[in-house]
């Protein structure tokens, strides 16, 4: 009777509170929309390319992104997921107002890091993206690309 009577004490001072609503709140956010678990294919490609360094200093990357079929590419971002550890990002997140070119075709972004020291290593990068078409509304999507940082000989 005392653990029923401090979870009805707790929960009524939860709801009180208003703690209650914020953690359903939380709840609801956590369930996965059905979209987000579909086996659909992302709606952009993404690809990464890195100037090689031939020593310790800055390293400029560009991402080329493209919709896929017949969308349009609304929106897009990159961020740095990860990075070799002679390296460091000076952005860690390049969103769509710093894209150095932008259409419903694509968008091109450039980041840069700085290399340390001379190594070799994965460079991974999360695009976001909004495509839409005429028919079927808009989709977001992510994907994850790679490349080899090199600096050095």
């Amino acid at each position: 009777m005392a653990l029923r009577l401090a979870r009805t004490t707790a929960a009524r001072w939860a709801v009180a509170s208003g703690v209650g609503a914020g953690l359903a709140f939380v709840f609801a956010v956590r369930e996965r929309p059905a979209w987000a678990s579909s086996p659909e294919a992302p709606s952009v490609v993404a690809q990464v390319q890195c100037d090689k360094a031939t020593e310790p200093g800055r390293v400029r990357c560009g991402v080329d992104v493209r919709p896929t079929d017949r969308q349009k590419l609304v929106w897009a971002d990159v961020s740095v997921v990860r990075a070799p550890s002679f390296s460091s990002a000076l952005r860690g997140r390049v969103g769509p107002g710093e894209a150095t070119a932008r259409d419903a075709t694509g968008y091109r972004f450039a980041l840069a890091l700085v290399a340390r020291i001379n190594g070799k290593g994965p460079l991974v990068l999360r695009v976001r993206a909004v495509t839409c078409s005429d028919g079927d509304g808009c989709r977001a999507s992510s994907v994850e690309v790679s490349t080899e940082l090199s600096v050095g000989p």
